[in-house]
């Protein structure tokens, strides 16, 4: 299990809510069913670090969805090919 899941599962422990963010959205959705216990308060949310205009849409959706954010876990990369 990946540490993202693994994130997830203890915040649920605590019964609270979660955003799951992935670039691939097909990844992002089986990782979700992986977490089928989990499903009610876990939301799956598209999301592509590398793109300004994706951040700002997800940061309105926190904001209209949840009224914001009380605890944010980043567990993102941006990998580069080094030649």
């Amino acid at each position: 299990m990946k540490m993202n899941s693994m994130t997830c599962i203890i915040i649920h422990s605590y019964s609270l809510s979660s955003s799951f963010l992935a670039r691939n959205a097909q990844l992002g959705l089986d990782a979700v069913k992986q977490l089928d216990e989990f499903q009610e308060k876990l939301h799956f949310y598209q999301l592509d670090i590398t793109n300004v205009e994706n951040i700002r849409r997800f940061a309105d959706y926190i904001k209209i969805t949840y009224g914001g954010l009380d605890i944010l876990i980043n567990n993102a990369a941006v990998a580069f090919k080094v030649y």
